[in-house]
């Protein structure tokens, strides 16, 4: 018996490497990913109405890549073990926009770090209970860095409401692979509630 009051929210992610000659697009991964606990503490911020006073601080519009790992276990995982930096981002020609922000860890506020925007034309509801997030490192983006690519992390604005501003982690997956200025990685990210 489903009772419709009880959410169960689940993550897929398929990353694709894009060439941009004639080589096909491949399928890289297509798995699930971690949901983290700040889901459910933004969610809670809501309904509570303890949390932002404006819907617009509840959107999920950043997302952050690192080198690093964490173990796949770590429901109440907060951050990204190793997120790239603005410099490592972003080469010439690089289709980013970053920004920097403070991230919400254990009710903490960290020292700022930089975050990738997800344009508002990459964020589709793509069924009755599904959203889909196009995050795109273009062929000028995160190259060379002398270490693989190894996790990915989609964050929510800022659902305490509180100042300074500070992102909550809402999913989480780890991957490893390298980056390239032959190919961008494009992350097709489902959240399913």
């Amino acid at each position: 018996m489903s009772n419709p009051d009880i959410l169960t929210p689940r993550g897929e992610l398929e990353i694709w490497k894009v060439y941009d000659d004639c080589r096909p697009d491949e399928c890289v991964l297509n798995d699930h990913n971690i949901i983290t606990s700040g889901l459910g503490i933004s969610l809670a911020y809501l309904y509570a109405g303890s949390g932002a006073s404006s819907v617009l601080e509840y959107q999920v519009n950043m997302f952050q890549i690192g080198s690093g790992t964490t173990s796949p276990a770590a429901i109440s995982l907060q951050q990204l073990n190793d997120p790239l930096d603005a410099d490592q981002y972003k080469s010439a020609g690089s289709l980013l926009a970053t920004e920097e922000r403070q991230l919400l860890v254990n009710e903490i506020v960290t020292a700022p770090q930089t975050f990738v925007r997800i344009p508002y034309t990459q964020i589709q509801k793509v069924g009755s209970k599904t959203i889909r997030y196009t995050l795109i490192l273009d062929k000028n983006s995160a190259n060379d860095l002398g270490k693989n690519l190894k996790e990915v992390g989609l964050f929510m604005k800022n659902p305490r409401g509180g100042s300074p501003e500070a992102s909550v982690l809402i999913a989480y997956r780890q991957f490893d692979l390298p980056k390239a200025s032959d190919f961008a990685l494009v992350f097709k990210w489902s959240i399913i509630f």
